[in-house]
């Protein structure tokens, strides 16, 4: 009896994937992504470039980027401040 209910029961069960509609597949999200990043970019092509080239546009305030060294050796000092903040006076 119990084998006559799992096999009706299996049976509804792919009648039931049969009737379904096929779904459309969901687009791809990098395809999204690809298109959002290429029509931010196309503002910056298409805008002109101010008078006195590429130097013009970065502004004064703007320091020098640092070497790998510098910022390796910036780094590290603020990991040692953090690891002598942690340990605390006593050590």
């Amino acid at each position: 009896m119990a084998g006559a209910v799992s096999i009706a029961a299996l049976a509804r069960l792919l009648s039931r994937r049969k009737h379904r509609a096929p779904q459309a597949p969901e687009p791809d999200p990098a395809v999204e992504l690809k298109a959002k990043l290429a029509a931010s970019r196309e503002p910056e092509a298409a805008s002109p470039e101010p008078e006195g080239g590429p130097a013009a546009q970065r502004p004064a305030a703007e320091p020098e980027p640092l070497s790998v060294d510098e910022r390796r050796a910036q780094v590290h000092a603020k990991g040692q401040q953090a690891i002598d903040e942690m340990r605390g006076p006593d050590a």
